[in-house]
């Protein structure tokens, strides 16, 4: 049986897939998600000291957090961290040039050593399985967007209906009938988070509430216009 194929080192991680740093990894997840994603070195150092991660990174995270005087638990950062990405883009001028690939997801949890980011082009073959479930996928979209359109359409009419015949009405409950469920129709305004705000303003509150959840995304390329 082949071997895998060893990953070739890169400006992160070396020949074995490890992150040659803490810097290097916070640095691959906010490069590689297009500055989407922010994290700092010493969060990664505390993510490799898990007790399920690598052995290579447990050694890495709990030495870095020595140098720098800080404690393995909690999210105290080093003495003027806030400029720590700025400092390592310097020092790697040729960061400059990279990208995240079309279609992958930045990497959430460094506790094992990656694989490089890689995208493959995926050869369907005629009546495979994988052709059936991609078609029922389509099938299924289709079914669920003509749905929601509907739904949205019904929703429009009836505000408009009972706001029209109950002007300065902000509640309605509408009781169910045979064939159909009971509703209610309210106006709310919500006060809502600007993420972006807080993500440009004060991006040492908003790393600290960050949470990874890794996850796949399903979904048809933004540049295919959804045909």
């Amino acid at each position: 049986m082949a071997q895998p194929a060893q990953p070739a080192p890169s400006l992160f991680y070396d020949e074995r897939g490890y992150f040659r740093s803490p810097e290097d990894a916070a640095a691959y997840a906010i490069i590689t998600s297009s500055g989407q994603e922010f994290t700092t070195p010493a969060r990664e150092a505390r993510r490799m000291l898990a007790p399920e991660g690598d052995a290579w990174y447990h050694a890495m995270g709990w030495t870095w957090l020595q140098q720098h005087n800080l404690p393995e638990l909690g999210d105290t950062e080093p003495e003027g961290w806030q400029n720590w990405f700025s400092g390592w883009v310097e020092q790697h001028p040729e960061a400059a040039i990279l990208s995240a690939p079309p279609g992958t997801a930045p990497p959430q949890l460094h506790l094992v050593p990656p694989a490089p980011p890689r995208k493959v082009v995926v050869q369907v073959e005629p009546g495979s399985r994988l052709e059936a479930l991609l078609a029922q996928a389509d099938a299924a979209q289709d079914e669920v967007a003509a749905a929601q359109e509907r739904a949205n359409t019904a929703k429009a009419g009836v505000t408009t209906e009972l706001t029209e015949k109950y002007p300065g009405t902000g509640a309605f409950d509408i009781p169910g009938a045979p064939g159909r469920r009971p509703r209610s129709l309210r106006y709310t305004a919500p006060n809502m988070l600007d993420n972006k705000r807080l993500k440009e303003e004060r991006p040492d509150v908003y790393a600290n509430y960050l949470v990874p959840r890794p996850r796949w995304t399903f979904s048809v390329p933004r540049n295919q216009g959804g045909q």
